[in-house]
């Protein structure tokens, strides 16, 4: 363990991947001090760019660690510069990411030549947001995710997702559909359209179903009454958010449908913006099947057909997350 640490950055938002960071840095050092850019490093760094003042980030900061208890193992410090104090002060070493390696290798060639120790090299990953792409504050301002990296669903997006996606069945439609693809590989996002299937003798190879309807208690997972060849796979995803654990796991049941594998995925939170992920990683020639839209005055359900035609419209879709 070293005795005192320094790191950098500018914590806009203070995100999962600066709690991370911070973590690591009070698990190897006794004493950390923090270098916050300044209202003056912005300007002249970052131009701005929507950086949140230095009294927020500030007040962020001292709060987080006030209630992790590590207030009294920090000092925090403006950052007027790319160096601040690390290339002058009594440090042990330095917290070192993918995107300032080579800032802190230029930070130990000044203090060489300051006639100070060099700085040993504390690594930490980079945290990844939920659609593995980079958890960044620019990222969070833009909207597209929130300070725990999960993606949220941009206002742009909702018009499309009022529309169905496939086939809109009603009434006699509903049965005629599914009994004529009983056979194919079948797909039921929502609880009612879980039920609907099982209530025909369809056993839909892959339901994703939050034990909602309409945000009120539907029913439980036992009264669903899955058979014993289901795994039950349980997630947070949604509601306006999709995340990666939930993709993971749709991902996995496809890997699985060669064995016959047939998957539960509850969720805890909202299933409906997973009809996008389970379009796009469903096999060719199999059905999605999820309730109409309540756009469509009609209820019932939309049934989309998987080909690579609709796989493409869906991602060109689910783009417009990022």
């Amino acid at each position: 363990m070293y005795n005192h640490i320094v790191l950098g950055g500018t914590f806009d938002g203070l995100h999962k991947g600066h709690r991370y960071i911070l973590e690591q840095a009070f698990a190897q050092g006794m004493h950390v001090t923090i270098g916050l850019t300044s209202e003056a490093y912005i300007r002249r760094f970052k131009k701005n760019q929507g950086v949140s003042p230095f009294s927020i980030r500030y007040q962020a900061l001292t709060r987080y660690l006030r209630e992790t208890g590590l207030a009294m193992r920090a000092t925090i410090v403006p950052l007027d510069n790319t160096w601040g104090p690390a290339i002058l002060g009594d440090f042990d070493a330095i917290v070192v990411t993918r995107d300032n390696f080579s800032k802190a290798v230029e930070i130990n060639d000044l203090r060489k030549e300051r006639g100070l120790s060099r700085l040993s090299f504390v690594e930490v990953p980079l945290v990844p947001a939920e659609d593995k792409k980079e958890l960044s504050s620019t990222r969070i301002r833009r909207g597209e995710i929130d300070t725990n990296g999960k993606l949220i669903m941009p206002d742009s997006i909702r018009g499309d997702l009022q529309r169905p996606l496939g086939k809109l069945l009603t009434g006699k439609a509903i049965e005629e559909h599914i009994r004529k693809n009983h056979d194919n590989v079948t797909i039921a996002v929502g609880d009612i359209t879980t039920e609907t299937l099982f209530s025909f003798g369809v056993k839909p190879t892959l339901a994703i179903v939050d034990l909602h309807v309409e945000r009120k208690p539907y029913q439980t997972l036992a009264q669903h009454k899955f058979p014993k060849q289901y795994e039950i796979v349980e997630v947070a995803s949604g509601p306006g958010f999709i995340a990666k654990s939930a993709i993971e796991a749709i991902e996995r049941w496809v890997k699985g449908i060669r064995n016959r594998q047939r998957m539960a995925l509850v969720v805890e939170g909202e299933e409906d913006l997973l009809t996008l992920p389970a379009i796009i990683h469903a096999p060719i020639g199999s059905v999605v099947y999820y309730g109409s839209p309540p756009s469509t005055d009609r209820p019932g359900l939309v049934a989309v057909e998987i080909n690579s035609r609709k796989k493409k419209e869906v991602a060109e879709l689910l783009k417009r997350f990022d």
